[in-house]
């Protein structure tokens, strides 16, 4: 059977112009009047015989002129005959070859002694070995952005064997770490080979058929790879041609790096932990993990073993001991099925002080601040060593402190705050800051009641003062609570001996509100509840030593430092320095010192410009997105006296983590989408290349069919011509010279 098509099927419409010739000869029909003159009548007796012939003629001048537009419009949509044995024509036509190879993570599994990379070149390099002389060889590396080894399709053997040799350069560590998107991959593929002059085109796609890849249902992107405005270009064959996907070794992940506390400070312990997990098919014994901190090894230990789909979460404890940015490392060094995530990262900042400001109920600046002299012992010892750096104002002060030079603050047993003040407080904590609530006797419960519990700040409502004879003692409600979580590690109750005499009883008003210290009788002492970013804690009971006996206690320092440490944890997030593939890097300065200039290193060494913009508020804004590979990125800036480097993390793309791989629902679908033409294996290669696909074009013989009707058209007009001369003599005399 031959099968007809054509290579530019819109230019066909242009054969409907075969009708202009009738439409103009209608046009331009001319009619005459004879006028009879009775001298001239033997001029009526003309050959009837020779105006049959000339109307013959005419006809054939017609259907020529309609036959030369015709063919002159198949010609330009360059018809072509397929696969026939039948077909005269055929021949082995060479054709324009695309490769499209998956190089995103996945691919870097082992299969054996190779990676699954590997195996693709080696089927590159089998398609090469098939192709006809004039046949074209294009690759296209199918990445986050898929990438062209060459500009346009090559041909002859020293240029593939050059396109090889550049191929097997991409086969080496820490590359091929992004995600992957096939049908973007074969847009790229189509639009190389669309350069090629030969009239066959085929794409070879070659991966690991990684579901995730393929963007399965998704029928818009795969139109755009495939296809147009007229519909999918029907003349580009696509063929899958899966790796070996016999995966029979281990597979060890380290993932979820995390630092705890949130606020890290200087000289504060810190916990590193991370999730190792088996996710291979096979058993693996001993699994070595390192912790390396700034490039260099701090600490390490093992797992005896972890069988296929376990996991165990591990711990390291370390102190930063200079402020800046940080990053840690946790790897395991074991030879598995895949290497790339076999370690995990966090990029960290550590703080040299905590900057809090509290404000005192006391009316003025005035004096001393007595009620929060026990608070500000606490934070900031007489032997100078504390994190913590504490500024006290009072009430009348605070409204015209600049909130944002802090990260916590404490309003102190207040009588009232100025609207302004609360408006500012509610944007502070909501943009990520932490507020602290501390009720005492100067406690109003008309200010509470009919202006804060109406906000998000304190959705309480103060009901009375309780008096507790004999003191009342203190019950933890929340032990794993992180304000009290390092306290009750190693006493369930670290507050035995707190004698609490006078507290504010109050009524919760809030969802999301978690009580975690209480009284004996049930009331709230300590309460704590997200608020936008942010957090906000309320104490019910003071701090000044009159109402309770918590600043002598042993565990009252702790607890305020825990407390301040954890509600500072949301400006610690702000600076989010932790990112998953594909998040943008950000980062904001002050004005000054002016920045002129900004890169950023990549964690294959590459250094790329990113752009600083200055913001409506006065700070140098940057805003970097080009983060698909994983690992370290850093930020450096000129002049040097802008802190440096910065540190960003960014984790793998957990979806090329996924084994799921193409079904045979899946290859249905391409195919009856018209997207995949088969799944083929090595042994088909052969057919794929050549022996399905002999065609002819037909476009030099509907030229030479042109030509031979231009000629036809230029004798039968000379001829008309000539006839018509020979009938118009009598013709003009019988009109009296008047046609």
């Amino acid at each position: 059977m031959v099968r007809r098509m054509l290579m530019m099927p819109l230019i066909a419409v242009g054969a409907a112009a075969g009708i202009i010739p009738i439409i103009v000869h209608l046009m331009h029909r001319q009619k005459t009047t004879p006028v009879a003159w009775g001298a001239m009548q033997f001029l009526l007796e003309a050959p009837r015989q020779q105006r049959r012939k000339a109307r013959l003629d005419y006809w054939l001048l017609l259907l020529c002129r309609m036959a030369l537009l015709i063919l002159l419009a198949l010609m330009l949509a360059r018809p072509l005959v397929l696969a026939s044995k039948y077909n005269p024509l055929a021949t082995n036509t060479a054709a324009d070859i695309a490769v499209v190879l998956d190089h995103s993570l996945s691919m870097g599994r082992r299969s054996g002694e190779t990676t699954l990379f590997a195996q693709g070149i080696n089927q590159v390099q089998k398609i090469a070995g098939l192709m006809r002389p004039d046949d074209s060889l294009s690759i296209v590396l199918a990445e986050h952005t898929p990438r062209r080894l060459v500009e346009r399709p090559v041909a002859g053997t020293s240029a593939i064997a050059a396109l090889l040799e550049t191929l097997h350069h991409e086969d080496k560590p820490n590359t091929g770490l992004t995600d992957a998107a096939i049908p973007e991959a074969l847009q790229a593929a189509r639009r190389l080979i669309n350069h090629g002059g030969n009239i066959r085109k085929l794409i070879f796609v070659i991966s690991d058929e990684q579901r995730s890849g393929w963007l399965i249902d998704n029928q818009t992107v795969w139109h755009s790879a495939l296809g147009g405005l007229a519909g999918l270009d029907r003349s580009v064959e696509v063929f899958s041609l899966p790796v070996n996907l016999a995966l029979a070794s281990p597979n060890i992940t380290v993932s979820g790096v995390n630092l705890t506390p949130a606020f890290l400070g200087v000289g504060r312990p810190v916990q590193v932990t991370a999730t190792v997990a088996n996710v291979g098919p096979g058993a693996m014994g001993t699994i070595p993990l390192t912790l390396t901190v700034d490039g260099k090894a701090v600490a390490s230990q093992q797992i005896a073993a972890l069988e296929a789909g376990q996991a165990q979460t591990i711990r390291f404890d370390h102190t930063f001991t200079t402020a800046g940015a940080h990053w840690v490392r946790i790897a395991a060094d074991v030879v598995d099925a895949l290497e790339a995530d076999n370690a995990a990262l966090a990029a960290v900042h550590v703080w040299p002080r905590l900057p809090v400001l509290i404000i005192d109920g006391q009316l003025t600046g005035a004096g001393s601040f007595p009620a929060s002299m026990f608070l500000q012992a606490a934070l900031e010892p007489a032997d100078g060593g504390a994190l913590v750096a504490s500024k006290v104002v009072s009430v009348s002060e605070a409204a015209g402190e600049p909130l944002d030079n802090y990260f916590v603050v404490i309003v102190n047993d207040v009588p009232e705050l100025s609207r302004e003040l609360v408006g500012h407080l509610h944007e502070f904590v909501t943009a990520g800051h932490g507020v602290w609530f501390i009720l005492g006797p100067r406690a109003t419960p008309a200010f509470f009641n009919n202006t804060l519990a109406k906000t998000a700040l304190l959705p309480v409502t103060l009901r009375e003062r309780r008096t507790a004879r004999p003191a009342s003692a203190v019950d933890v409600k929340d032990p794993a609570s992180p304000l009290v979580a390092l306290l009750t590690a190693a006493e369930r109750n670290a507050f035995t001996g707190v004698a609490l005499n006078q507290w504010w009883a109050v009524d919760l008003l809030g969802g999301d509100q978690h009580v975690v210290l209480a009284a004996a009788n049930g009331d709230p002492l300590v309460v704590e509840h997200a608020a936008g970013a942010g957090k906000v804690v309320l104490w019910t009971t003071s701090v000044e030593g009159q109402w309770n006996n918590l600043p002598l206690v042993i565990n009252f320092l702790p607890l305020v430092y825990e407390t301040l440490y954890d509600l500072a944890g949301g400006s610690a997030k702000g600076l989010n320095r932790r990112l998953e593939s594909g998040e943008s890097i950000f980062w904001s300065g002050p004005i000054t010192p002016a920045l002129t200039a900004a890169r950023i290193t990549h964690p294959d060494a590459s250094v790329h410009p990113a752009t600083a913009l200055l913001s409506s508020a006065g700070r140098w804004i940057i805003n970097y997105s080009d983060t698909s590979t994983p690992g370290l990125y850093e930020l450096h800036f000129a002049p040097p006296e802008i802190p440096q480097p910065v540190y960003y993390s960014v984790n793998i793309d957990r979806r090329e983590l996924d084994p799921a791989v193409l079904g045979a629902t899946d290859l249905a679908w391409l195919k009856e989408q018209g997207y995949l033409k088969e799944r083929i294996t090595e042994a088909g290669l052969a057919a794929a290349l050549g022996a399905q696909n002999r065609g002819t074009e037909l476009w030099p013989h509907l030229a030479l069919a042109v030509l031979l009707l231009l000629v036809v058209e230029t004798l039968l007009t000379r001829r008309i011509v000539r006839l018509q001369v020979q009938e118009d003599l009598p013709a003009t005399i019988l009109t009296g010279g008047h046609a």
